[in-house]
């Protein structure tokens, strides 16, 4: 073996302070498997105990076999690194170790960064979703209902957490085409003439055209869910009369949040439904308008469904 060429077994972790917990962000080596975790929970105490000192202390600390390196960004967020894995240090591995951390500083900066800029991105989403609501007088937080309707039936389907997540953003704006449609249609309290249907209907074309021409993934799923969502699993629905699996599940999920919240709460052409007969609803519509699997996990949930309601 080269004389020249040392091994290290080294074991570590990063983690970020949210108010009086320390939680863990990522991790190698025997702590590897330990992410969203508190470290009081999964750590030895001797270890814990280091990091909380080094965190109350506001400074990094060299013990025998370990580093627990202390900074704060230039965004306010405080994060900790613990290494272990050699006997001792020398300065001049201190000092790589604390180049080392000011890039990492840096990197949660990026990373930090991101997620303002996504959560900002969220909420304009949302926002938009909210002038639809705002403009055809429909129920308050309508679209945030949807989303965690939707991504909670996503979830259940078996759905990726991420694409669980997507699905609950993409889906705010499901009625962002009802802009084109006139206040006359929008808002009559009586049922819609045969050519109002027509004119309404428009919206799912109105709505994908609107959001087809971002490359942004999440617009790209809402522009899908916008031109799809009144399509029905046995082909009769509109705008292209789609059927079965020809319907993108991020529709087919989207579908039955939406008839769910509107069967649910009081509408400009009628009162909201009693869980009963919402139940029955759901039932009679089984194989017809929706997905048959997706709508035995919706109704297998109903509680979970209905607590989101309140909560809102």
């Amino acid at each position: 073996m080269n004389s020249d060429l040392m091994l290290c077994h080294i074991s570590g972790l990063a983690a970020t302070i949210d108010h009086d917990n320390i939680k863990i962000i990522s991790a190698t080596g025997k702590y590897e498997g330990n992410a969203d975790e508190d470290i009081e929970k999964v750590l030895p105490a001797e270890i814990s105990d280091l990091i909380i000192h080094a965190t109350r202390a506001q400074r990094s600390l060299y013990v025998k076999g370990a580093y627990i390196g202390y900074f704060i960004t230039s965004r306010g967020s405080q994060n900790v690194i613990y290494v272990e894995g050699w006997d001792e240090l020398g300065d001049t591995e201190k000092r790589l170790i604390e180049v080392f951390c000011s890039n990492v500083s840096i990197a949660f900066d990026n990373l930090y960064l991101n997620i303002e800029l996504e959560d900002t991105q969220k909420e304009i989403i949302f926002a938009l979703g909210e002038m639809v609501d705002m403009r055809s007088r429909e129920t308050g937080s309508h679209v945030r209902r949807v989303g965690e309707y939707s991504r909670l039936l996503a979830v259940k389907a078996g759905l990726p957490d991420e694409e669980a997540e997507g699905i609950r953003v993409a889906s705010a704006l499901h009625d962002i085409g009802k802009l084109g449609i006139p206040d006359t249609i929008l808002n009559k309290q009586a049922r819609l003439s045969g050519n109002e249907f027509e004119e309404m209907k428009k919206h799912s074309d109105i709505g994908a055209e609107l959001l087809r021409h971002s490359n942004r993934d999440i617009m790209r799923v809402a522009a899908v869910i916008a031109i799809q969502h009144h399509e029905r699993y046995d082909g009769s629905g509109y705008p292209r009369g789609l059927s079965g699996d020809g319907i993108d599940i991020a529709a087919r999920i989207t579908s039955i949040a939406d008839v769910f919240d509107a069967l649910s709460h009081d509408r400009v052409y009628r009162p909201a439904m009693s869980r009963s007969e919402i139940e029955r609803y759901f039932r009679g519509e089984d194989r017809l308008k929706f997905d048959p699997a997706l709508l035995a996990a919706f109704m297998e949930n109903l509680d979970q469904f209905f607590a989101i309601k309140e909560s809102y």
